[in-house]
């Protein structure tokens, strides 16, 4: 916006006491970003930290310096959380309400909220929890004031979460379990700059972020083509590195040989093998097994094992949004209200029969980044267009041919999207309504392609059309000078 639309004003609506999101929110031991920071970071600003694959401290402060450069602080409102957005077409005017009581009035609403519930996360209602002596916490609800310093731990869940806080619990817990249903795919990285990406950022900072960053873009797209063309072989690509890292007597076809191919569901990073680490340092067991009960000292599998613990930690899933990309909020289009399974998105950043709208929402496969910083492009891109029209009304005409039910949110079949399939926008059949994990299809599509594609329609809304209309009849009233000129004589 202050680069592509600089007569643009715009507010930023704030609902926690702080900017950063996931990275000011969750305080569990570990957490640190899942993607490379030369993808996850911006185009714009070039991540000079040592580390990749980098810890929440690094990210915050990364967030807050890009703050600072461009001076955004001062069009944020924190402690403002958004009840209630209206749109009327006849003043071409969105209405939003917060739970403060203020009420701020745009002519685009532009949603970032992302597409979990920040409130709680997901924990099935494991029989015998109450009875359980020690303490049960979700990663989504940790604090600094949980000690589990030479404490038995037992995780439950096997996904990112999991792969992140287990070898940062290992560093302190006396043992740690992780207990997970079934395997996942684990992928080692380093985490630090590679020798040829501290080479060509010694070229030059700019250069070298770009250089890197499209060098990750590709080997990114790459594996997920191998992973959907050839499975088999990146499974077996996945499986032999995670032999060679584990213990020799670590039964690897049980605990990390998945039933589904990559990809189906997220590659758990695990940056320097240091889950693998822990696992010969013989601080970490994996059992792989269903949830029988709780018991007082611990979880008592299906197979009759008890697992003792001090601390369980649910690491078992998100709550998605049922309402995305509007989060909590009620959205009403001339009276009537949004429900997101009949819309249809298009592109992948606007919803059928919403106008002046636009979401934001990041890649299955890649960084969160890459598709938010294209959806922001293609945004600015639209409101010029809408300027240069004359039209204050924009808004995607549903295609009843493209849409398919069987074509979900996300071509994953992860527990979290599963649970929420049918509460979601759906995408279509073919371009534009249908997703693209491919962000340089997208490049091309959001920064590129031009916006009056025949399914957008541009109209002006009633307030606009009685101002021009009460200008012509200003301009028919008012003479001219000629007319003057010609009356005096």
């Amino acid at each position: 916006m202050r680069k592509s639309c600089p007569g643009k004003s715009f507010r930023i609506l704030e609902r926690r006491e702080s900017l950063g999101g996931t990275w000011d929110f969750f305080k569990y031991p570990g957490i640190r970003s899942d993607s490379d920071m030369y993808t996850f970071g911006f185009s714009f600003r070039p991540w000079t930290a040592r580390k990749m694959i980098a810890p929440k401290e690094d990210i915050l402060k990364y967030l807050w310096n890009v703050v600072h450069e461009f001076d955004l602080e001062k069009h944020v409102r924190f402690n403002t959380e958004v009840s209630d957005a209206s749109f009327s077409s006849d003043r071409g005017t969105w209405y939003v309400d917060c739970k403060n009581g203020k009420r701020y009035s745009c002519s685009f609403l532009f949603m970032c909220t992302g597409y979990y519930k920040y409130d709680k996360g997901y924990t099935p209602d494991f029989e015998g929890m109450d009875e359980f002596r020690g303490r049960i916490v979700h990663p989504q609800a940790w604090d600094e004031s949980i000690d589990y310093e030479g404490k038995r731990v037992v995780v439950i869940g096997s996904g990112a979460t999991a792969a992140t806080l287990i070898p940062a619990l290992a560093e302190k817990a006396k043992f740690v379990t992780m207990l997970q249903r079934s395997p996942g795919y684990y992928a080692a990285r380093p985490s630090e700059t590679s020798g040829v990406s501290k080479f060509l950022n010694g070229i030059s900072p700019y250069l070298g972020h770009w250089l890197n960053r499209w060098r990750s873009i590709w080997m990114g797209s790459f594996l997920w083509y191998m992973s959907k063309t050839y499975p088999k072989l990146v499974r077996n690509a996945i499986i032999k590195d995670i032999r060679s890292r584990t213990p020799k007597d670590f039964d690897v076809d049980t605990h990390f040989n998945p039933k589904y191919n990559p990809w189906d569901q997220r590659v758990c990073l695990v940056p320097d093998g240091d889950f693998f680490e822990a696992l010969k340092r013989g601080c970490v067991k994996v059992v792989t097994d269903h949830v029988d009960r709780f018991t007082e000292s611990g979880v008592r599998t299906r197979s009759g094992e008890i697992l003792e613990a001090d601390i369980v930690v649910t690491a078992t899933g998100l709550n998605l949004q049922t309402n995305f990309p509007m989060s909590n909020i009620r959205v009403v289009v001339d009276n009537k209200t949004y429900d997101s399974p009949q819309s249809i998105m298009y592109r992948g950043v606007m919803l059928s029969e919403v106008p002046n709208f636009a979401f934001t929402m990041g890649y299955a496969n890649a960084s969160w980044t890459l598709k938010a910083e294209l959806t922001c492009v293609f945004v600015c891109r639209l409101l010029n267009d809408m300027d240069r029209s004359g039209k204050d009304i924009c808004i995607v005409k549903r295609d009843d041919s493209a849409v398919d039910e069987n074509e979900q949110f996300f071509d994953l079949s992860s527990g979290y999207l599963m649970r929420v399939k049918d509460r979601m926008p759906k995408q279509g059949n073919k371009s534009p309504w249908k997703l693209n994990q491919d962000y340089t299809l997208d490049m091309m599509n959001l920064s590129f392609r031009k916006i009056q594609d025949g399914v957008l329609k541009f109209q002006l809304s009633g307030q606009r059309r009685r101002d021009l209309l009460d200008s012509r009849r200003r301009d028919e009233m008012i003479p001219s000078v000629s007319e003057h000129r010609r009356a005096r004589l």
